[in-house]
């Protein structure tokens, strides 16, 4: 399947694989969590279930979205929103897309979170798939089926704040 949603603010569930004779994979759940810190040291889990039966389409993943003023995780800290594979029939039935995960760290404004959440860039956004302060893993990959899919997203977002500075004139 196809990744849809927000990469930079993740805010709708996996949905459901296709079925046939059973149930296609559950979609990944979505997690939100707002707090002024975050240490993970455990495991925040939105993937996607494995179809059951035999012709029936994985899940997508779920949504894992985390807005704090400091994040720092350990290194058995886990963050996957996996894409759920195909059931065990035929090998053309298709699997789920990996869903999105964003951290959002450091002070963001309200006017710039508005923005954000809606779409848009605001000066001095900066976004990555890595963070000093994290040493954990990250999973958004497509599940396996006739091909695999689609892999989603993963990233941490803030807004870096130019330092003060003042003007000078030469004569």
């Amino acid at each position: 399947g196809s990744v849809y949603g927000s990469s930079n603010a993740p805010v709708h569930p996996g949905s459901g694989g296709g079925r046939y004779d059973n149930n296609g994979g559950h979609g990944g759940g979505l997690i939100r969590i707002e707090a002024q810190d975050v240490t993970m040291n455990g495991s925040l889990l939105a993937r996607a279930a494995t179809a059951s039966g035999q012709y029936n389409g994985g899940g997508s993943g779920g949504g894992i979205f985390v807005m704090s003023g400091t994040f720092v995780g350990g290194a058995s800290a886990v963050m996957n929103a996996s894409g759920g594979p195909r059931g065990a029939g035929y090998t053309s039935l298709g699997s789920g897309a990996g869903g999105r995960i964003a951290v959002w760290y450091g002070t963001i404004s309200p006017g710039d979170k508005a923005s954000i959440l809606n779409g848009e860039s605001v000066p001095n956004q900066f976004t990555t798939n890595a963070l000093d302060t994290y040493m954990g893993t990250l999973s958004v990959t497509g599940g396996v089926g006739f091909a695999v899919a689609e892999p989603g997203t993963a990233l941490f977002l803030t807004v870096r704040r130019p330092a003060g500075g003042g003007v000078f004139m030469f004569r």
